[in-house]
């Protein structure tokens, strides 16, 4: 049935996807390409860009072209820029408190993701920034996990998240990310963050590892791959063979798909070395939100019903493949990931039936798999 007169027409997932991705082309410089959206393209994405996240992206991108920041959707986009930019001082306020209580205990946390790369946009309201990704060794984490249960629940209060899944996917021991860190100043006070190689790396695998589905996690792959220096050592970068595959994809869509420059650097082929099926897969995750995402499933439930466990099996065998693939520490295949979710199904369906506690999230210096 077609829309009556007048009334707007809601585009397809894989639509906003490929606009999603030609507005954030080169977002996160501090001088942008010139814009490949028209006006109506970009009224027609707004209202998905502020759903997620990427509308500072979006207006930094836009923002030097005078017609389109004419538009009633390019204000919208302005706005929330704004908006984001006095989050984002919030968060650091909020961050530097919980780095002054981990400073109490006597504890120095190793900084990932969040502000860590927030803080390389050329401004504070491009990328918004999350919980507090602080990782640390097992015999701290109890005690700090303590302290911040403990912190009334106020305004300043703020999620801190303490397992890192993507870290346990990585398999670098926690104690060579410590030794080759760096520290960072906010507001007077050091913070001590992840090297540019391990960063760089930690950011693509965390990427893949979350679904590939989010554009602004792509521009941050993006912004470390256009932030590297002459000293950056790619075989850090790079590590081992399946460490190399992924930094190769998630380099090759951010190529692909964002426009990022690799000239002079180990991955100039590497658009060449994304599957199709994870590229078509991404472009679909940028068309949909985080309530669309397979993440967001309820819990798998042992019913009597068939019918029922039929349903719950098909909506995660339709889930992420490319989530699948990570979760399990696999190579990215060069087909659709079958294998991959048929041995995800399977050893999921023996967690559920072996009455054992699996380990959920690597905390001390050894890698585990997590589930």
């Amino acid at each position: 049935m077609n829309p009556p007169d007048g009334a707007p027409v809601s585009p397809s997932i894989v639509t906003l996807g490929t606009l999603t991705a030609r507005a954030l082309r080169g977002a996160w410089r501090a001088t942008t390409p010139p814009p490949t959206l028209g006006a109506d393209e970009l009224e027609l994405i707004a209202p998905h860009l502020l759903a997620t996240g990427t509308a500072g992206l979006a207006w930094w991108a836009v923002k030097d072209d005078e017609a389109l920041t004419q538009s009633p959707a390019a204000a919208l986009l302005q706005e929330r820029f704004r908006a984001q930019a006095l989050q984002t001082r919030l968060h650091e306020l909020r961050l530097g408190k919980v780095l002054d209580l981990a400073g109490r205990l006597g504890i120095d946390p190793l900084l990932v993701k969040g502000w860590s790369v927030a803080r390389g946009y050329p401004s504070r309201g491009l990328r918004p920034c999350g919980d507090i990704d602080l990782a640390i060794g097992a015999h701290e984490h109890e005690r700090l996990q303590e302290a911040l249960d403990q912190r009334p629940n106020d305004d300043d209060w703020i999620d801190v998240d303490l397992e890192h899944r993507f870290l346990t996917t990585d398999a670098s021991p926690l104690r060579n990310l410590n030794v080759r860190a760096g520290h960072v100043i906010l507001d007077g006070r050091q913070v001590r963050v992840a090297s540019p190689e391990d960063q760089l790396r930690l950011v693509c695998v965390h990427y893949l590892r979350a679904g590939g589905w989010q554009a602004r996690a792509l521009c941050d792959v993006a912004l470390l791959l256009e932030a590297r220096t002459a000293d950056l050592s790619w075989q850090r970068v790079l590590g081992n063979s399946r460490h190399r595959q992924w930094v190769t994809v998630a380099a090759g869509l951010a190529e692909q798909l964002l426009g990022a420059d690799l000239t002079d650097t180990p991955l100039t082929r590497a658009a060449a070395a994304v599957p199709g099926w994870v590229r078509r897969h991404v472009l679909h995750g940028f068309g949909t939100t985080a309530h669309d995402h397979p993440t967001q499933l309820p819990p798998f439930r042992l019913t009597p019903s068939a019918p029922a466990l039929a349903r719950q099996l098909r909506a995660r065998w339709d889930s992420d493949g490319l989530a699948v693939t990570m979760h399990h520490r696999r190579p990215i295949p060069s087909r659709t990931p079958i294998a991959n979710q048929c041995f995800d199904l399977a050893y999921r369906a023996v967690a559920l039936a072996v009455p054992v506690k699996m380990p959920r999230a690597r905390r001390d210096e050894s890698p585990e798999l997590a589930l």
